[in-house]
């Protein structure tokens, strides 16, 4: 998959507005798998961060990896991992109603990594640099007009300045309305030109827990182990 297709797939910010979600809601919290959700064990963005962090940081009891994707092949420019994962206390939810309850009442969580970087062993590699110029213009540029057209839409949102951790970053809040109203999507992009690699975090939770300092804080577990 090259940027442009895994841009368009989720954006980060246009894929909050499509789906009505977000990344991690390609899942559910009772522990089923999303249709298409891969369960190959390379995918990069699965490796970044140990449930045990998240469940520490998150102060949630249990931890479960729903999706794990990593749709490269031999020919792509660049590679496109993600990795998303559901949390909770207690027993799992028996339904998706149940589910929305436990996330808007603090008790459950979703974290959503995607990566892309240059894939070495492609024959079309030297495609990739014009791909992740795409791609890092894409981000820049969701996370300025979205906020305002979220916010226009009757979907609260606004950018906010993840913690730098050495990297060009921008970020950006969106409060979830209709079923979802309660929840509050926080979603953080960082970039090396150097590498010509990208990390984006997405973290999930009730309106009045700490959701930015949250991301922030496993941002910097996941971000320097990606980018350096």
């Amino acid at each position: 998959m090259n940027a442009s297709q895994g841009s368009s797939r989720l954006r980060i910010v246009a894929a909050l507005a499509a789906a009505g979600a977000c990344l991690a809601l390609l899942y559910t919290l009772d522990g089923s798998r999303a249709a298409g959700a891969s369960a190959r064990a390379e995918a990069v963005a699965c490796t970044l961060v140990p449930s045990g962090t998240l469940k520490s940081t998150l102060s949630l009891s249990q931890a479960q990896v729903a999706r794990n994707h990593d749709g490269t092949t031999k020919v792509s420019p660049g590679s496109d991992t993600e990795c998303g994962t559901v949390l909770w206390d207690g027993a799992p939810p028996k339904s998706q109603a149940a589910a929305i309850q436990a996330l808007k009442s603090g008790h459950a969580a979703q974290f959503g990594i995607e990566t892309w970087a240059p894939n070495e062993a492609s024959p079309d590699v030297s495609k990739w640099p014009k791909d992740y110029a795409k791609l890092v213009k894409e981000l820049k540029k969701g996370s300025a007009d979205f906020p305002g057209l979220f916010t226009k839409a009757g979907w609260p949102s606004q950018p906010f300045r993840p913690a730098a951790l050495g990297h060009p970053r921008t970020g950006l809040t969106f409060a979830m309305q209709k079923a979802y109203k309660g929840v509050l999507s926080a979603v953080a992009c960082w970039w090396d030109n150097k590498k010509q690699s990208a990390i984006c975090l997405l973290d999930e939770e009730a309106t009045f827990r700490p959701v930015v300092k949250h991301l922030d804080q496993v941002a910097a577990v996941a971000v320097p182990k990606f980018l350096g």
